[in-house]
């Protein structure tokens, strides 16, 4: 009998840039979280976040973003104890090549995709079940455009040596976007993103990132198959080959995806042990 998919829901937080002095945002995040209890376990965990972050609001479904910094902190607390792990990719839109064609925001944001997509088809293969994928809909891209692009990845036999993808695990026609409305565990994925945006940004008030929502969820990040390792794994920088240049600006982050640092230990007994099986 067939193991049941895990099931993979992902969000955004900045933008892809608009290839012109337009730009809003220096990173684009697609936050994403892998579902490692039972089917159904991230809907319940989603309604019980949304009842708490309410409280700290008026009625109605809650953004991470739109939360005050006071109430911020409890509600990446309780994050932190979700029953799966995470995924993150970060882009840099400022680190595109005047010529590049990555500055057609559609394009930037296909090519952020296909890195989310390739970690969860990692994660499906070291835990060997197969991934279904859940995008927030977009106003980048709709499904049959990432679905075209994924395929095309596939049947070009060029990409097959730059793809790390497992596509024995992931179905392209198995991607789908919906609304947080129609698909609650989206929330979840909202939290993520937002988090680590937040840990990179530049916040007007300040001038510099925030990092400390970023370190209370570091524990959910995957450390790839065997604990190979957060980078490159739960946490992707985009461009890859500026990873190092990325690391040295933000040390904050350095310190979790390369010494393997738990940055909030006290935040441990919050949240159930990681998966420690074959890849979490």
């Amino acid at each position: 009998m067939p193991s049941e998919p895990i099931r993979v829901f992902v969000d955004e937080s900045g933008d892809p840039g608009t290839g012109g002095s337009g730009r809003s945002t220096r990173w684009l995040v697609l936050g994403a979280v892998a579902e490692l209890g039972p089917h159904g376990s991230f809907d319940a965990f989603a309604a019980e976040l949304q009842l708490a972050l309410q409280q700290h609001r008026s009625a109605g479904p809650v953004h991470f973003g739109k939360l005050t910094a006071r109430a911020k902190i409890p509600a990446y607390v309780r994050l932190a104890s979700v029953p799966g792990i995470a995924i993150v990719v970060a882009s840099d839109t400022t680190a595109l090549r005047p010529a590049s064609a990555l500055r057609d925001p559609r394009r930037h944001y296909r090519y952020a995709v296909r890195f989310v997509v390739e970690r969860a088809s990692q994660l499906g293969a070291a835990l060997k079940r197969p991934i279904e994928v859940t995008f927030e809909q977009s106003q980048h891209v709709d499904i049959g455009s990432v679905r075209d692009y994924l395929s095309l990845i596939r049947s070009e036999p060029q990409s097959r040596g730059w793809s790390a993808m497992k596509w024995e695990w992931i179905d392209v026609g198995d991607i789908r976007m919906a609304s947080k409305q129609d698909q609650s565990p989206l929330w979840l994925a909202d939290g993520v993103a937002h988090a680590y945006f937040q840990a990179l940004e530049a916040e007007p008030i300040t001038g510099g990132p925030v990092a400390v929502y970023g370190d209370v969820l570091q524990p959910l990040l995957w450390r790839g198959p065997s604990d190979a390792g957060i980078d490159g794994h739960g946490f992707t920088f985009l461009p890859t080959t500026s990873t190092e240049e990325f690391v040295k600006e933000f040390p904050h982050i350095r310190m979790w995806i390369r010494r393997q640092l738990q940055v909030a230990p006290l935040l441990w007994n919050y949240a159930p042990k990681r998966h420690r099986a074959e890849g979490g």
